[in-house]
C-alpha cells in the first residue's frame, strides 16, 4: 500500500509541473487508454484455458496457434510449442442455432480497448 501511495504522490507532483495544455491533454488520452485496457482485461473470462471477451460485435478470443511452416516447433501441437497467444475477433455472420457461422479477424498480441457487453 505504501508503494502505491508513493507512486500517486509522485504523479501528483509531476502533474503540478506540467504547464502546457497540449501535454496535459495527451496525458489524459494516455490515462483513458490505460483505464480502458485495464477494464477490458478485468472483464475477460477464461473458458477451457482460452481467454474470451464478449463485446457488442461478437467476441474476442486469445488463442495459441500453429504457423504452418515445415520444421517449426509448433507443428508438434504441444501447447508450450505453439505461437502466441494472439487475439482474434469472432463476428457472427449467420447460420442457424446449431450451426452458427463466424468471421474470424486477427488483432495481434495487444487487446484493442473496447466497450464490453454487460
Amino acid at each position: 500500500m505504501k508503494r502505491r501511495e508513493l507512486d500517486y504522490k509522485n504523479i501528483c507532483e509531476e502533474l503540478k509541473r506540467l504547464e502546457d495544455v497540449a501535454d496535459l491533454k495527451e496525458l489524459i488520452k494516455t490515462i483513458e487508454h490505460r483505464i480502458s485496457a485495464l477494464e477490458t482485461t478485468q472483464n475477460i473470462q477464461s473458458v477451457n484455458s482460452v481467454q474470451i471477451a464478449k463485446v457488442a460485435t461478437g467476441h474476442y478470443a486469445l488463442e495459441l496457434v500453429k504457423c504452418g511452416k515445415r520444421g517449426c516447433k509448433c507443428s508438434s501441437g504441444k501447447k508450450e510449442d505453439l505461437h502466441g497467444p494472439y487475439w482474434y475477433h469472432y463476428r457472427y455472420i449467420g447460420g442457424g442455432k446449431f450451426t452458427p457461422r463466424y468471421k474470424k479477424s486477427y488483432y495481434g498480441k495487444e487487446f484493442p480497448p473496447l466497450q464490453l457487453k454487460t
